[in-house]
């Protein structure tokens, strides 16, 4: 499955994200490390669709600040076909 990820950061920089694609925004739970005392974010896009898009992540932390990072693109690629299987020749 695709994802957007984010490098590690501080966990206490991040409560969640909110991730902007296309201009839609969702919010995302922080992937927590305890032990590494780091989150990031690790987003599912596989309900996006297929196609180019813009997308942008900010860190929100307790207290509501957080910028969003510098707008990037990324392509979601069409599902490849899936051949022989269940097929007898």
């Amino acid at each position: 499955m695709p994802y957007l990820i984010c490098d590690p950061i501080p966990q206490n920089e991040a409560d969640h994200f909110l991730v902007d694609i296309d201009g839609t925004i969702i919010a995302v739970d922080a992937e927590r490390d305890n032990d590494a005392g780091t989150c990031r974010l690790h987003y599912d896009v596989s309900g996006v669709s297929p196609g180019s898009h813009t997308a942008k992540i900010a860190a929100v932390n307790m207290w509501g600040d957080g910028a969003y990072s510098d707008p990037f693109d990324f392509t979601k690629e069409l599902p490849g076909q899936v051949s022989g299987v269940g097929l007898e020749v």
